[in-house]
């Protein structure tokens, strides 16, 4: 149906050669694949990072272990979700979705080939794959990811749709974005969680997630997606107006992940596998180090491409949401300009290519590059465009402006600067029932950016009181409500609240102090930023569902009294001495909060909130077995998702925020035969395991390597009782110039795993020794153990969430 309810034929139908050509984009991944599994190394790529004596599966691998083959592979899976989710619709806005997320696929391919990936070998010497890429999950890990990445794409393209065209209904959208969105979050929700078990299990870690930057990146759009899902449509009331920027949202932080993870040079971050040697010195703001790329290379143009797309669609956001909010339609000359706009990202790769990296946009400053991105904005306050004079501004929103502007160019963050100023923006453009929304997202912004250090207190002071000052002195249309009124603790309309509110405002929180943060986190991670800050959003969570789950059950007044004890016990017990817990409690996250502390603030509540969870799942699965219908079970699968965050929540508690892995006490020295108690186990070093690649237990136990040296140690309790042996160990990888590497050995308790990793001080020197003719004659090892108690539940609970989710999405799609 058309924007007025015409019907509109779809073009494809009825000539099968259009529907060929939809599917060209799978052939360059596909012929890479083949050159990958065929071996042909008269390519480059395939040169360095194939290899005849691979497995198969680490043959395919491969094929996105460079910089090329992972655009390729998002091309084609974008093909294939833009292909499949079109049939969901025929509006002009379907359409338009449609055209959006093939310019998409052209625009990666065109990155891609603009870095050559077919061509010619420059040398004879064969590569080698990174050795810590030669596992399983590397076969899994990576199209898992891009394919989340590809499904935000197609939910952003039909976001972006309903901007760029005149349709008005929200429903309509909803129905459209939500079956992309619920496949989204399942998929991204296991991608996150292999990185972890790769993490986990084959890396030296010691855990499943460090906070790195790549990783907080990918975090992103899986919270944006967990809002969309619970935009909720309350019964006599439409859909929020805000739904087509809620939409446009995951994809523009996949671009904004997949930039974080190319742009080597810019984040300090143990994934930078691919990177162009881009390391020289850097300003501090992470934006500046971006804009730094732009002519440097395929890598700078890469990366450059990526930094546009995002400033055309935040224009595009913000302009429409103006326009939008005054009450214009959208006129046909500026739906026209931000067309046209689009075509600035592929010219980027195409100009490079074309003048071999010498392209003309990119030789203008970056400035001037990123200020042409932003045309979709400025031409809406430009004749004949001009929407200024229809904007319901008052001279209080004229001074607010006036200020923004001041503190954004005081602001020390550049980034920070221009979401203050969009911000009152948006909120000098809407209408009184979105004005609240834009003055509470301005101040999360001030807030989360000075305990981010991206400003000072003074500009941050002064954000606050642009955004909250107009609230303070206005007079309050009932005539003198209350506290017990407006904050109604004791009632079940808070509870309401709560479920209406809480994910949106709690989301949008975490969103954007995991953003600050990142943007923060250019030359190292702080994870005490992170856990600190983002404890008290996650206690937030957490008393949303203690509530949620309370209503019905327990009276409201004591729903109260036992959220404040269980707060209560918990400080308590975290500032005393009185309760310990096991691992770094002692050690300071930040002044006078230790760790544990946040894991005893948090702890009581949440170990409160699981039962009441788990209820509210079995009741909801019980009244499904007696009236068969899909939406008690959709409502108890949920229950159970949420069940299985909070079990997460508790494993992450216990292994992440109480475990400092930087701590020396982790690190143990076993002399052979004598046994050495370490965390309340005894451990006995009892000799080395060596084994060249010709060995036949060798070839048994390995499917790559050039050798092994393993050490076997026993592990008992404290009543002498053994539990079994572990071997941690090095696997040698000679072709990659003696880099080995660690073999991580876990020893799994009914309370969690201990995690033996082998020290890297040593690693070296050891593989040396194996491989000399008089073999090795080290009496002891040097080892990294942490004790995990707790960790079953990150992997329980991370299993629900994905097994919830998925029949969820399953159900609803079965039901469309």
């Amino acid at each position: 149906m058309g924007g007025d309810g015409e019907l509109i034929e779809r073009p494809s139908e009825g000539f099968p050669w259009v529907s060929f050509i939809e599917w060209l984009p799978l052939i360059p991944f596909l012929a890479l694949l083949y050159a990958f599994v065929a071996d042909y190394e008269q390519f480059e790529l395939v040169r360095l990072n194939g290899g005849a004596h691979l497995p198969l599966a680490y043959k395919v691998s491969a094929v996105w272990a460079g910089r090329e083959g992972p655009l390729l592979l998002w091309a084609a899976l974008l093909t294939i979700c833009t292909k499949f989710y079109a049939k969901r619709g025929t509006s002009e806005a379907s359409l338009m979705a449609n055209r959006i997320a093939n310019g998409m696929v052209v625009t990666i391919l065109l990155i891609a080939f603009m870095m050559d990936p077919f061509r010619s070998s420059t040398g004879t010497a064969r590569g080698e794959l990174n050795p810590l890429l030669q596992t399983d999950l590397m076969v899994i890990h990576p199209p898992v990811v891009f394919l989340f990445y590809s499904l935000c794409m197609v939910v952003t393209a039909h976001g972006l749709a309903s901007l760029v065209t005149k349709e008005a209904s929200m429903s309509e959208l909803r129905s459209r974005v939500l079956p992309a969105t619920r496949a989204g979050f399942v998929v991204g929700t296991a991608g996150i969680g292999l990185g972890g078990l790769w993490a986990y299990t084959v890396l030296d870690w010691g855990g499943y997630w460090a906070w790195d930057p790549v990783e907080t990146a990918s975090l992103l759009p899986w919270l944006c997606l967990l809002m969309l899902l619970h935009v909720r449509v309350t019964p006599g009331k439409s859909v929020t107006e805000l739904l087509p920027v809620l939409a446009v949202l995951p994809g523009w932080f996949a671009i904004h992940a997949t930039m974080v993870t190319r742009a080597n040079g810019v984040w300090a971050s143990v994934h930078a596998f691919v990177g162009d040697g881009l390391t020289n010195e850097r300003p501090q703001a992470a934006i500046s180090r971006l804009m730094d790329l732009q002519g440097e290379g395929v890598a700078g143009s890469e990366v450059t491409s990526y930094l546009v797309s995002l400033a055309i669609l935040f224009a595009i956001i913000i302009a429409a949401t103006c326009l939008r909010q005054s009450g214009l339609s959208l006129s046909l000359d500026i739906e026209r300009v931000w067309k046209w706009s689009f075509t600035l990202v592929p010219a980027i790769p195409v100009l490079a290519w074309l003048f071999e990296g010498s392209s003309p946009l990119e030789a203008m400053p970056p400035e001037l590059l990123l200020g042409l991105a932003l045309t979709p904005l400025w031409v809406i306050f430009l004749p004949p465009f001009s929407v200024a004079s229809h904007s319901p501004r008052t001279k209080a929103d004229v001074f607010d402006m006036a200020a923004v502007l001041v503190l954004a160019a005081m602001a020390s963050d550049p980034i920070v600067g221009i979401l203050s100023v969009a911000f009152v923006l948006l909120r000098t453009f809407a209408t009184d029932s979105h004005r609240i929304i834009w003055m509470t997202a301005g101040t999360i912004l001030a807030v989360t950016s000075l305990y981010a250090y991206l400003i000072e207190l003074p500009v941050a002071a002064g954000l606050c009181v642009v955004n909250l000052w107009q609230v303070a002195v206005s007079d309050s249309d009932d005539g003198g409500q209350n506290i017990s009124e407006a904050f109604p603790l004791t009632d079940d309309r808070f509870t309401s609240r709560i479920a209406r509110y809480a994910p949106s405002v709690l989301g949008a929180t975490f969103l954007c102090l995991t953003w600050m943060l990142l943007l923060m986190s250019v030359d190292g991670t702080s994870l005490a930023a992170h856990e600190v800050f983002g404890g008290v959003i996650l206690l937030g969570v957490v008393s949303a569902f203690a509530f949620y789950a309370w209503k019905g059950v327990v009276e409201p007044r004591l729903a109260l009294v036992s959220w404040i004890g269980a707060i209560g016990v918990g400080a308590l017990l975290g500032f005393t001495d009185f309760a310990k817990l096991p691992g770094d409690g002692d050690e300071e996250l930040l002044v006078g909060i230790s760790r544990a502390a946040l894991v005893w603030i948090m702890l009581p509540l949440t170990l409160l909130t699981i039962p009441a969870v788990a209820r509210l799942s079995f009741v909801s699965l019980k009244a499904y077995s007696s009236s068969k219908r899909s939406t008690s079970a959709i409502s108890s699968l949920a229950h159970f998702a949420h069940f299985g965050i909070l079990l997460l929540l508790v494993g992450h508690l216990l292994t992440t925020t109480l475990v400092d892995r930087s701590d020396p006490s982790h690190q143990v020295v076993l002399v052979q035969d004598q046994e050495t108690f370490h965390d309340g186990y005894g451990m006995t070093f009892e000799g080395w395991v060596v084994l060249s690649d010709d060995d036949s237990e060798f070839d048994s136990r390995f499917s790559v390597g050039d050798g092994y040296l393993g050490s076997t140690i026993s592990v008992s309790d404290t009543n002498g009782k053994e539990l079994g042996t572990v071997e941690p160990g090095m696997l040698r990888f000679d072709a990659s110039n003696g880099f080995p590497r660690s073999e991580v050995a876990r020893l799994q308790t009914w309370s969690g795993d201990i995690v033996f990793i082998f020290d890297w001080s040593q690693t070296q020197d050891l593989g040396n020794a194996s491989m000399s003719a008089d073999g090795l004659d080290v009496d002891r090892v040097r080892l990294t153990v942490y004790t995990l108690h707790g960790s079953h539940l990150v992997w329980i609970g991370w299993s629900i969430i994905v097994f919830s989710s998925a029949l969820i999405a399953l159900l609803e799609r079965k039901k469309a």
